[in-house]
């Protein structure tokens, strides 16, 4: 299975519950964000192709998940 470190910022604390896992900043709702499979115990993010249903599903907002690459991610979905 693929993974990448998600090299997160762990100091901000977000104020909603639309925030971007990678720099803790919040996600407006109009924004466009990315949708990620995060292993949680060792913050390691799985590729969506290996992924399936493990690890937890997290935000990444469009800077951050350029950073990481757009292949490790999804669109999210709208509502």
């Amino acid at each position: 299975m693929r993974t990448v470190f998600l090299d997160y910022d762990a100091r901000p604390q977000p104020k909603t519950k639309r925030w971007c896992s990678k720099c803790q900043r919040d996600i407006k709702p109009t924004s466009a964000a990315r949708v990620i499979r995060l292993r949680v115990d060792d913050m390691h993010i799985l590729h969506p192709d290996d992924a399936g249903d493990q690890g937890e599903m997290a935000l990444l907002g469009m800077d951050c998940a350029q950073l990481v690459g757009l292949e490790w991610s999804r669109p999210e979905q709208c509502k």
